[in-house]
């Protein structure tokens, strides 16, 4: 297994990191030189992977970054060393990254783009473990973005019995757990491993904020003006959380870019360099319309046309459908821990299914076909024993359809059979009378009414006792 696939998607309770899809470069045609061209070919700027730190992950309305962060940095540290390319220059090794914080569509232009600044930089900060970032934002509130002493509170906290005294060494300190692994692996970067390098004092390129420009979600005419009128804005505020978001983009090992020429104003100033970027139509676009529009389904959300089509790909913008499958042996018995091979007919990832025995298998391309490898736990296997190999040797092997059609198609039907289990009779019919045998139904062989509507009773219920 390589690094790679085991962290295509991880998602967490404050976030998600995940590997975006493989984008097939155009072919291009060249010939010689005369002296007299202009024309050059510049590739797109497409990220290959993706961190998205949730706003749970800040205090609200603030950029001081919580302790429970640390499960993010931990997950950004494995996809940065799954997509180094080790056939590059050493300084070139490394997936360069650049920093975008979000705001919600809530409050004026400028003060969301500062805010969102803030929490970009203090990702940043973090990352390169620049406590004097992070004393800036300490000495210089804005709005509600005081951080305080009850972000003093919270270091110790979570530093005790061994929190360090002053604010650098508090803020070293606090850094650095957050970017710690249990395994006492640590992530830490400098600014020559960020897109632009570090080569502006001000971070232009490495970290940005867009303010409220691009929302992935934008609340009905009829919403907006509810949520106005209602005092109490604790729903409005719930509801535009996945608005408030910080994205951090790798990009191809060996992308480089000019920091004076990049389109994003530093985290900084003000928002006519977002606005300069617009599509034609973006204050439209991020205006309240007729219905509630999502940017993964309706792509028009996003003023800022330099975002759109950097971030139109990326898995970090959009919901990541779940799929799960649990593994039993033959006779129904789930198995937990157990070692497992799955193909989704893209990625190949190995590992061991948790206590709960049910893998997690997040954006596939539906509807597919996955094929699943797997064998009994031997005694005394847990989470932490080591996971299969390319060369080891299942015990067993199922092909599950994914996303199966909602009718009562025979198609339907028989997918819903083969993934409950029944696939050990020689025809389709002896697999139907197992079933119905199993079920009491009456044993025909055939896929009539009460035998569908049972298969479908099963397989959306999925219990223990069932076959999978």
């Amino acid at each position: 297994m390589s690094d790679r696939d085991d962290v295509l998607h991880s998602a967490s309770e404050g976030g998600l990191s995940a590997t975006a899809a493989v984008v097939e470069a155009m072919p291009a045609h060249v010939g010689p030189a005369t002296g007299a061209e202009f024309n050059r070919i510049r590739a797109a700027l497409i990220p290959i992977a993706c961190l998205r730190l949730d706003d749970v992950r800040f205090k609200f309305a603030s950029s001081f970054i919580r302790p429970e962060a640390r499960e993010e940095f931990v997950a950004l540290a494995k996809l940065i060393k799954a997509h180094r390319n080790e056939a590059l220059p050493p300084d070139l090794q490394h997936p360069p990254i650049s920093i975008f914080g979000h705001a919600d569509p809530v409050g004026n232009d400028d003060y969301n783009k500062l805010l969102s600044g803030r929490r970009a930089e203090a990702v940043f900060g973090v990352l390169t473990r620049d406590t004097a970032k992070w004393q800036k934002l300490f000495n210089g509130p804005i709005g509600n973005d005081i951080w305080g002493q009850d972000a003093i509170d919270i270091m110790t906290l979570t530093l005790a019995p061994n929190a360090p005294s002053g604010h650098t060494a508090l803020f070293a300190a606090y850094m650095s757990f957050l970017c710690t692994a249990d395994d006492g692996s640590v992530l830490k970067l400098e600014p020559r491993e960020f897109l632009a390098k570090g080569a502006d004092a001000k971070g232009k390129g490495d970290f940005q904020g867009c303010g409220e420009f691009n929302p992935v979600l934008i609340f009905s005419k009829d919403e907006a003006n509810a949520f106005a009128q209602d005092p109490d804005k604790t729903d409005r505020d719930d509801q535009n959380a996945p608005n408030r978001r910080v994205i951090v983009f790798l990009f191809q090992p060996g992308t480089r870019i000019t920091a004076s020429k990049w389109p994003c104003p530093r985290a900084t100033e003000g928002t006519g360099g977002c606005k300069a970027r617009f599509w034609s139509d973006g204050e439209k676009r991020r205006s309240n319309q007729e219905i509630r529009r999502r940017f993964e389904q309706t792509r028009d959300t996003f003023a800022c046309r330099f975002y759109h089509r950097m971030a139109t790909l990326s898995p970090c913008e959009r919901t990541l459908k779940e799929y799960q499958i649990r593994l039993f042996d033959q006779v129904a018995n789930p198995l937990p821990f157990a070692p497992f091979r799955v193909f989704d007919g893209r990625n190949t990832t190995l590992g061991r299914v948790p206590g709960d025995a049910f893998i997690t298998i997040l954006d596939l391309k539906v509807p597919t076909t996955v094929t699943v490898k797997w064998s009994r736990p031997q005694p005394g296997d847990d989470a932490n024993s080591p996971p299969p190999t390319e060369t080891t040797v299942f015990e067993f092997q199922m092909d599950v359809f994914v996303d199966i059609e909602d009718d009562d198609s025979d198609q339907a039907a028989l997918q819903r059979l083969h993934n409950l289990g029944y696939v050990q009779g020689t025809a389709p019919s002896n697999d139907i009378k197992d079933f119905q045998k199993d079920y009491k139904l009456a044993v025909n062989g055939t896929l009539d009414a009460p035998t569908k509507a049972k298969l479908l009773e099963v397989h959306s219920a999925c219990e223990p006792v069932s076959k999978a």
